[in-house]
């Protein structure tokens, strides 16, 4: 590759960057590359975007998320940089392609949030009737406190 700044966008299926949950991940992964060489150095900053299937941590209505992610990460095949962090990966000197497989399908995988709701303010399912409450009011007749809370609840009387 030549020095100087060189953008790459590809779409692939989910399967061939080894995203193997079909029933998750059905749509193609769109990727933009942009790769920096300058010397021995490649800089590459990767810009993923991709919907999945996910169910809803507080009501368990299926939902599909927008999954968009950034990571940048460089390969050298300068010894001495390689030491300085652990983002700085070795390519060989006479290798003429960098596999980064591996890095987009991490980067999917870490767009992925923590809680997954169907949207921010999602209102779950009723503890007691298990009424989702995003459609319905709950038909519980009265908010049932723990005993052990009562004598609290007298205090404030």
């Amino acid at each position: 590759m030549e020095e100087g700044h060189h953008t790459f966008v590809e779409s692939e299926n989910p399967q061939a960057i080894g995203l193997e949950d079909e029933s998750r991940f059905s749509r193609d992964v769109d990727v933009r590359v942009e790769v920096d060489k300058r010397g021995k150095n490649y800089y590459i900053q990767q810009i993923v975007h991709t919907k999945a299937r996910f169910e809803c941590d507080r009501c368990l209505e299926p939902f599909v998320k927008d999954l968009d992610a950034e990571y940048r990460v460089v390969y050298t095949s300068d010894t001495e940089f390689l030491e300085l962090d652990e983002d700085i990966r070795y390519v060989a000197p006479e290798q003429s392609e960098i596999d980064i497989t591996e890095d987009i399908r991490e980067t999917v995988l870490l767009a992925i949030p923590i809680k997954l709701l169907c949207k921010h303010d999602c209102k779950g399912l009723c503890p007691h009737c298990g009424a989702n409450l995003n459609v319905e009011s709950c038909t519980c007749a009265e908010e049932m406190i723990d005993p052990r809370w009562e004598a609290l609840k007298k205090l404030l009387r």
